[in-house]
């Protein structure tokens, strides 16, 4: 309930104005690309003078005003430690499960909405929960050598950037709201396997989740965009308790390989039967097969979404 009444504090339309003011964008009038340039530039100026500043440029986008920010700082939970720049480049397996505990009361509806996770990084950016350098631990990416792709950088990590990524920028972009949904569909697959007899601990799903390669650009976007029925969790179970028992290739190429492969398994098997109803014997074995023949499969490599 406490969360609940945090994500009330934003006014969405502020929200989402902002982030589109701070981006080039293609087809547009060059009046316009000139107020992204302006923005761009106040938001490198704001991450220069220091977490304060920039916790308050975000809390003044977001739409709150002095008393809902005092609301904001007793509402949004606290961080159990402070994380490092290195560290939000990729959170350690630790880190992930000690932020999964401290965040056990969000909620799905309120971890898929890149402005709650906005005004969450907001209160931690202030309590120096990232250091002093803010702009080392958010803007800083493989792309990131002018103000635009540094602004997007910023964006993406902080809560995602919808309007450009699309749903899957909450599961992929932002550190800590990908670690939530790992951490979570880690309990999903645990449960489901032991309901069908298989032994799979969250630790042991969350391992296979967090692995190079699995998630990002992977199992998250394509059980949004392609294999859809990777959600029903006993589809979900027997492709983390398959990758778990088998074992991920070390490089990352050969394991997101890997994952595909095993998705395409569930793909092809639901095309006749319900995932829902099917033997858990028969669904593994499909997955089996689908791993041991992954050196056969043609990667799919979908097409940057950052520009």
């Amino acid at each position: 309930m406490r969360l609940k009444s945090a994500q009330g504090l934003i006014n969405r339309d502020k929200f989402d104005d902002w982030q589109i003011s701070l981006i080039h964008e293609k087809k547009i009038e060059s009046s316009n690309q000139r107020v992204a340039e302006r923005n761009q530039w106040e938001l490198e100026r704001v991450m220069e003078a220091g977490p304060s500043s920039v916790r308050d440029y975000m809390l003044k986008n977001l739409g709150l005003g002095i008393e809902e920010r005092d609301e904001a700082e007793r509402l949004v939970p606290r961080l159990p430690n402070p994380l490092t720049p290195a560290e939000m480049q990729r959170l350690p397996i630790y880190v992930e499960q000690e932020l999964a505990k401290c965040l056990r009361e969000v909620t799905p509806v309120q971890a898929a909405d890149p402005a709650f996770w906005t005004l969450c990084h907001a209160i931690w950016i202030g309590n120096w929960m990232f250091e002093e350098d803010v702009g080392s631990a958010f803007m800083v990416g493989s792309r990131d050598r002018t103000s635009d792709q540094r602004a997007r950088n910023f964006l993406r990590s902080v809560g995602g950037l919808k309007k450009v990524r699309g749903n899957v920028s909450v599961l992929e972009d932002c550190q800590i709201s990908a670690a939530w949904w790992r951490c979570r569909i880690a309990e999903i697959a645990s449960r489901a396997a032991r309901d069908n007899g298989e032994s799979l601990s969250c630790a042991e799903a969350h391992g296979v989740l967090w692995h190079n390669g699995v998630w990002k650009d992977n199992l998250a976007r394509w059980s949004l965009k392609c294999v859809t029925v990777l959600c029903a969790p006993q589809a979900l179970a027997a492709v983390v308790s398959v990758l778990f028992r088998h074992g991920l290739a070390t490089k990352q190429g050969d394991a997101k390989r890997q994952v595909q492969a095993v998705m395409r398994a569930v793909a092809r098997v639901s095309y006749n039967y319900s995932v829902h109803s099917m033997d858990w014997a028969q669904l593994v074995a499909a997955v089996e097969d689908g791993l041991a023949h992954s050196d056969q499969i043609n990667m799919i490599h979908e097409a940057d979404e950052s520009e």
